[in-house]
């Protein structure tokens, strides 16, 4: 009886199909491979895009604004915009306000200046009107601007950086700026 199982064990091993299971095997093991292929993409394209934000943070840190009150008896200021960087920026809009008030959200003082691009390594001069400043008050200037890369950000006097993504069509609801816009507008 032993023998007969064993010899019907050989003859299902020697006459067995093994081309099927070495198909299965291989399908498998392809399933696999592409899996973690694609696995490694996914995590490589996060890791460019993480990249490329932190790339395009680190441009738009470069931008910087500062104000001087050179004209006291007509209320005007010189507001500079100074791109440090190596790369253009576009639709620059710049706000002037009080120390108090939010100006990532619009309130201001003056009308908005917009510039259509600054070049790297370059500053650009604006002259903006502002009403009487009270007790304990300053003037601060905030800055929305497209990067090279097409994202858009805030940054304010104390060197803070927002994503402002819409910038453009919140200040428009706002009445702060109105479509199309010219090349440069200040207030002169």
């Amino acid at each position: 009886m032993l023998l007969s199982v064993i010899n019907m064990i050989e003859s299902i091993i020697y006459d067995f199909n093994w081309t099927l299971i070495i198909a299965i095997f291989s399908c498998f093991i392809s399933v696999v491979s592409l899996y973690n292929s694609w696995r490694s993409r996914t995590n490589n394209e996060k890791f460019w895009l993480k990249e490329q934000y932190y790339k395009s943070l680190s441009e738009a840190v470069k931008i910087e604004s500062s104000y001087d009150n050179i004209f006291p008896d007509e209320n005007r200021s010189l507001i500079m915009i100074h791109n440090k960087s190596d790369f253009k920026v576009y639709d620059v809009i710049v706000l002037q306000g009080l120390n108090n008030m939010d100006i990532f959200n619009g309130q201001c003082t003056s009308k908005a200046c917009y510039v259509r691009e600054i070049c790297g390594q370059c500053r650009e001069y604006f002259t903006m009107q502002y009403r009487g400043l009270g007790m304990s008050k300053f003037l601060v200037v905030g800055v929305f601007f497209r990067d090279f890369q097409g994202n858009e950000w805030y940054r304010d006097s104390y060197g803070i950086t927002k994503v402002g993504d819409g910038y453009k069509e919140k200040l428009s609801k706002l009445k702060l700026i109105t479509p199309p816009y010219p090349y440069k507008i200040d207030n002169r």
